[in-house]
């Protein structure tokens, strides 16, 4: 019984020593939880002070995010003793905000990671006391995922905190630094862009885009294209990458001029940070929009972006009117003509698309017609340099035997006063009777001959005209000067 009494008389006298050592050592150090919140683009809250307590859970945290502590106790009293009352605390930490620390050595070091299912968390155990005096710290954010916009201000925490009422804050004290999320970027290009195309082309299109930290807080991600009505798409050719690998974690619709892709968050997540690029191919099937922009509308759509990129083509083409030579108000029907490139090749629509042959017999060529106007056009060529082949004139004229030159360039189609006239001349039609002082008779010339040139070729020749002239003038003379003697010699034996 002695020593029982013994035994609880030194726990009554030592116990006291153990729970005043035990409260020391739990003041020594404070627990601070820091939470990286992030928000989209444009979205950012104001500034509003840290009070160390528990707030801001309905936000996204942050992974990756670095985060150095430094003790600026002394900077802070400092600053605090020389202003003395004319400055408050929050006047001096503003002040400490973005301070010089290179050389110092930090208390501290951590980055933000997912810690019990929560994002964005990094934790830090510091002193309490500093230099026998509460203590100040600097948490000044070093690192961050590439889509952040900036890094956040310092955090300036001096101890100890306390609420609004003066009571000192449970620990651990909660931090809540800020960033704000740059818009992910998103580019629509045209591969090996021309600056016009001809039915039928196949032209190709890219989209691509960075996939954006903290994809976990997005309920979707979608990618689409809406194109003009003249581009077909080819639903087959849509191919998708992630960093040069392709991914086909997505849901796809496509109908004949548009797709949409709604990619799988839970497959996506893991690739944040990485590019994510979607080629396909469309084919211009119609000519019909000649000289109008054709354009095709891609949109990336997530949670907190609606990011809209255009892309136009052209495509060109020539009006022309068949006129008489020498009257362009008479327009002549009925001529028609093969187009020819500058290699010479002739213009051919196959199964919907134009391509270009090397000879004039090949079947399916294309060929204008004038109508009861004169009027003709080609459309749905690349601009450039080409030529018309006439190879049936119009009735009662001459057909062209050289090639009429025409250039397809941007807005050569719509413009009135750029439609080309092409002219005939009319065939001439000559008797069939003996004309007089020629060799024989003629018919009208067609097929591309000279009328007039080819009557001249059966007139006699002036000179043939002239020696026989001559030939019987002299035998006139010669017949003459006999007579004249003959009459002479017998007048002579009269007498």
């Amino acid at each position: 019984m002695k020593g029982l009494r013994r035994l609880l008389l030194f726990f009554l006298v030592v116990s006291p020593f153990f729970f005043t050592s035990a409260q020391a050592l739990a003041e020594e150090s404070v627990e601070f939880t820091l939470h990286k919140i992030v928000f989209p683009a444009n979205q950012m809250p104001e500034e509003t002070q840290n009070t160390g307590e528990e707030r801001l859970q309905q936000y996204q945290g942050l992974n990756n995010v670095t985060f150095e502590v430094y003790d600026v106790t002394a900077d802070f009293y400092q600053a605090l003793d020389v202003a003395g009352s004319a400055i408050s605390i929050e006047e001096v930490q503003k002040r400490l905000i973005g301070m010089d620390v290179s050389g110092r050595t930090r208390s501290s070091q951590a980055t933000t990671a997912t810690i019990d299912g929560e994002e964005g968390i990094a934790r830090f155990a510091l002193p309490a006391k500093s230099q026998n005096r509460d203590a100040v710290y600097l948490f000044r954010e070093t690192a961050a995922p590439a889509d952040i916009k900036s890094m956040t201000n310092d955090l300036i925490v001096v101890l100890p905190l306390v609420n609004d009422s003066g009571v000192p804050i449970n620990q651990p004290i909660h931090l809540y630094p800020k960033n704000e999320r740059n818009q992910p970027p998103f580019e629509k290009e045209i591969v090996n862009e021309s600056d016009s195309y001809q039915l039928g082309d196949r032209i190709t299109y890219q989209l691509t885009t960075t996939l954006p930290s903290g994809l976990n807080a997005y309920s979707k991600f979608i990618l689409s294209d809406q194109a003009d009505s003249a581009l077909l798409l080819d639903a087959s050719s849509i191919k998708v990458e992630v960093n040069k690998k392709v991914f086909s974690s997505y849901h796809s619709t496509a109908g004949a001029h548009h797709f949409q892709l709604n990619f799988n968050l839970i497959d996506l997540i893991p690739l944040s940070g990485q590019e994510l690029k979607v080629t396909y191919t469309m084919t211009l099937q119609s000519e019909e929009k000649v000289d109008q922009a054709l354009i095709n509308t891609a949109q990336l759509e997530t949670d907190f972006d609606r990011i809209i990129r255009k892309r136009q083509i052209k495509t060109g083409g020539k009006r022309f009117v068949k006129v008489d030579m020498n009257d362009s108000e008479r327009k002549l029907s009925g001529a028609a003509f093969l187009v020819k490139n500058n290699q010479g090749q002739y213009l051919q629509k196959k199964e919907g698309a134009y391509q270009w042959v090397a000879s004039n017999t090949e079947a399916q060529l294309v060929k204008l017609t004038s109508d009861g106007e004169g009027a003709f056009e080609i459309k749905g060529l690349r601009y450039g340099t080409y030529a018309l082949e006439e190879i049936t004139a119009p009735e009662g004229y001459l057909l062209s035997q050289l090639p009429i030159d025409f250039v397809v360039a941007e807005n050569s189609h719509r413009m009135l006063d750029g439609t080309l006239q092409i002219v005939n001349r009319r065939s001439t039609t000559i008797s069939r009777n003996r004309l007089p002082g020629t060799l024989g008779s003629l018919s009208t010339v067609e097929g591309g001959k000279d009328s007039v040139s080819s009557v001249r070729r059966l007139l006699p020749q002036t000179n043939e005209f002239f020696a026989r002239s001559m030939s019987v003038v002299g035998l006139i003379i010669v017949a003459g000067i006999v007579l004249y003697k003959v009459v002479g010699i017998s007048k002579r034996k009269g007498e």
